[in-house]
């Protein structure tokens, strides 16, 4: 559209084609949404959504993906699908120290080392690396959390 000159007819139809394509990138990633808000939804009893700083995440390389991914749009069509449901849906904080929270008692562990999580993940299942154990969740005994394998209070 740059190089058309203004008030010409041929930019008001490249004008056109953009807001076109546009619309129909627009389109597709909405029905994309509710399609995977719709199946997210019947599939499971609870969804629970954490609360990103999509602004933070924006300033990194991946700022088009986030920008493209419409994380937010794609949030609020899952609550509104978990409603129409009658299923569970939360919104966690940012801050809400998820990593750091034992998975038995509930404890929260001070601090987080990447040792801790890795040493943890490649003992229990070498093949699974970091993912491994529960997703980096700190197992009850291993260094650094405060629990001892109780119980959930």
């Amino acid at each position: 559209m740059s190089r058309k000159s203004e008030g010409a007819n041929n930019r008001a139809k490249a004008r056109q084609q953009g807001a076109r394509r546009h619309a129909k990138v627009a389109d597709a990633r909405r029905e994309f949404h509710h399609r995977q808000s719709t199946k997210l939804i019947r599939d499971n009893q609870a969804i629970y959504v954490e609360d990103l700083a999509v602004n933070g995440l924006a300033r990194t390389r991946l700022a088009r993906s986030v920008h493209d991914a419409g994380w937010s749009s794609f949030a609020t069509m899952l609550e509104y699908e978990a409603r129409m449901h009658g299923q569970v849906f939360h919104r966690i904080g940012r801050w809400f120290p998820s990593s750091k929270l034992c998975s038995k008692c509930g404890a929260v562990a001070a601090s987080m080392p990447l040792d801790n999580i890795l040493a943890a993940a490649f003992r229990d299942d070498p093949s699974r690396g970091r993912e491994g154990a529960g997703g980096g969740v700190r197992r009850p005994g291993s260094p650094g959390s405060r629990c001892r394998g109780g119980r959930r209070r």
